[in-house]
């Protein structure tokens, strides 16, 4: 990753010349991620919006996060506003690149928008979900009245 990838290391440099289990940040005006090792995990956390312009940016991350990683890679989805099908080949790229490793993938706190499109897209079985976050209500009935 170069400077141009928005990775900032401890202590606010940028670049990715040596991996290490420290905590870092990376972002965009779209989309934030946070890396941090949390003992043989490494816990991706996401927030803001995983669309066609910033799908390069998470890859990059994700990339060095399952670099990084040991045993377990969570992707925290708790921030996520929207994801679309280019998110989604990103997660099943890196799905099948945690697999090929021996690293475990998990998909933690997705909404029901990103549920729905794994669902959708038949590929919700490919991922293992933790604490998924409720469908949303019902919407209630019309109850207009006679016009």
């Amino acid at each position: 990753m170069s400077p141009s990838d928005g990775v900032t290391a401890p202590g606010g440099t940028s670049g990715a010349s040596s991996h290490s289990r420290e905590a870092l940040t990376v972002g965009s005006d779209l989309l934030h991620i946070r890396i941090e090792p949390v003992g043989p995990l490494t816990r991706v956390t996401l927030a803001g919006e995983i669309d066609c312009d910033s799908t390069a940016l998470l890859k990059a991350a994700l990339t060095r996060a399952l670099d990084d990683c040991s045993d377990s890679l969570e992707l925290d989805f708790g921030a996520v506003r929207f994801c679309d099908c280019s998110g989604l080949n990103v997660l099943l790229h890196i799905r099948a690149c945690a697999e090929n490793r021996g690293v475990r993938l998990t998909l933690a706190r997705a909404d029901y928008a990103v549920q729905r499109l794994l669902e959708l897209t038949e590929t919700r079985a490919l991922f293992c979900l933790t604490d998924p976050a409720p469908a949303p209500p019902p919407n209630p009935p019309d109850v207009a009245g006679p016009v």
